[in-house]
């Protein structure tokens, strides 16, 4: 195996080819390969020594994560598990900003999100002038 790689979630000589159908109602097969080709994607493209950084925040490599966290909620779910936001014990936010973005995203009802919304983002452009960026 060529010693090419240098993120940790990368580094193995375990590859494995996956040739049988299952039933994979939320893509999550799909959506692994993908997530892993990404990843080795950007570790390959990185010019860096320590490529950690350079995949962590590429965006295709966030993109497919976020959808493999999203169908592995949707599979949890579906086996009965209530799906949680961490939660996160100090923010300083001194705005509230962060609290009126999780409010507007657990909103179920369409119109009562989308004013939640309005509100968050008036409230950001109130922060982000005052702040003077």
């Amino acid at each position: 195996m060529t010693e090419y790689k240098t993120h940790p979630a990368l580094q193995t000589d375990n590859y494995v080819r996956a040739t049988t159908l299952v039933p994979d109602k939320y893509g999550i097969i799909q959506l692994s390969n993908d997530l892993l080709v990404a990843m080795h994607e950007a570790d390959m493209s990185s010019l860096k020594d320590d490529t950690t950084e350079d995949v962590s925040q590429n965006v295709s490599v966030l993109d497919n994560f976020t959808q493999l966290t999203d169908a592995m909620e949707d599979l949890a779910k579906d086996m009965g598990k209530k799906v949680e936001a961490p939660k996160i014990n100090s923010v300083n936010d001194p705005y509230g900003l962060f609290d009126q973005l999780l409010e507007a995203l657990e909103e179920t009802d369409k119109e009562v999100k989308h004013e939640k919304a309005k509100e968050f983002m008036n409230s950001f452009l109130d922060y982000m002038s005052d702040t003077g960026d």
